[in-house]
């Protein structure tokens, strides 16, 4: 889970705590593992996040991942390195995909390709 980190659990949690009802879907090779998902549970829980607002799933197929932006409200992408392929395939789904700027060509990717497709709603802050 190199592009899964602690920290970035930490931040995912605290926005997740903010909306009431909303749940997470993390896409994975390494959630298969039930010390991954207990170490994930344990993130969350501290910001009082119950595990049943978190669905875990290892990567499947390209129709199951489009069924899933389907169902999307907003993609979180990963930081330090942000997404590449499955941010552009959200966004190419029409899901607002949020990410935090950079100073590398590979943190900034998602952010430019927003800013490429998107200018009207790209915003900074």
């Amino acid at each position: 889970m190199t592009k899964i980190t602690a920290e970035m659990m930490e931040v995912w949690a605290r926005i997740l705590a903010t909306l009431d009802g909303w749940r997470l879907l993390l896409r994975n090779s390494a959630v298969r593992s039930p010390a991954v998902q207990t170490r994930i549970y344990r993130i969350f829980a501290k910001h009082g996040i119950d595990e049943t607002r978190i669905e875990m799933e290892g990567f499947g197929s390209r129709a199951s991942t489009f069924g899933n932006y389907r169902r999307a409200a907003i993609a979180l992408d990963t930081f330090p390195f942000g997404g590449c392929a499955t941010t552009c395939d959200a966004l190419w789904m029409g899901v607002p995909v949020v990410t935090l700027r950079g100073d590398t060509l590979v943190k900034r990717f998602v952010l430019r390709s927003y800013e490429c497709s998107f200018p009207e709603v790209s915003q900074e802050s």
